[in-house]
């Protein structure tokens, strides 16, 4: 559980997530029978989920705020008007709000100008990932037909040592030595 990024945003972090997940399935050897394994090795007792992440917190997602207590004569919620889990979606426009409705038009056309632009990026962002992948596949064939025959390539090393870099602040999975990843997406 030390190596899940348990505040993982992005596709590339569900990717690295899901990696430690398949090398953990095939360090125990779980090929396919989920059910099975479940039954076999669960007990019946609670999930602790914070004891399984070891305390990591994992951030409130940006559309939910907690609840807090009002003051004044609202301060007691009627029956029915507190949320199961504490939280309130944040969002649109409430009434009694100082903001005037040009304002909140303006920002609306900001709202949806950016969002087509993050469309953009996104398909731009996921052309070169399908790209990389390509080449990750392509590489990694060739190292392994290399190997059967006995031989190695520097250059593609180089290649996948490339592929696989991180940026700083990205935690690579720990473990013991070079571990073939069956990819099974």
């Amino acid at each position: 559980m030390k190596r899940v990024k348990m505040n993982a945003r992005h596709e590339y972090e569900y990717i690295a997530n899901f990696k430690v997940m398949q090398n953990v399935f095939k360090a125990k050897k779980i090929d396919k029978w989920m059910k099975r394994f479940w039954d076999a090795n669960y007990g019946g007792q609670g999930y602790d989920a914070v004891g399984r992440r070891e305390g990591a917190v994992v951030d409130t997602p940006a559309t939910i705020t907690p609840v807090t207590g009002r003051s004044g004569s609202g301060g007691n919620l009627s029956a029915g008007g507190a949320r199961a889990g504490g939280k309130t979606p944040v969002g649109g426009h409430r009434s009694g709000s100082a903001a005037s409705n040009e304002a909140v038009q303006l920002l609306q056309g900001q709202v949806k100008e950016l969002s087509g632009h993050l469309g953009g990026l996104e398909k731009e962002r996921d052309f070169y990932f399908e790209k990389l992948r390509e080449i990750e596949i392509l590489v990694q064939q060739q190292l392994e037909a290399l190997e059967a025959a006995g031989k190695e390539d520097e250059t593609l090393r180089k290649i996948q040592a490339i592929l696989y870099s991180t940026e700083e602040g990205f935690e690579v999975p720990e473990g013991t030595g070079a571990i073939d990843e069956e990819e099974t997406f």
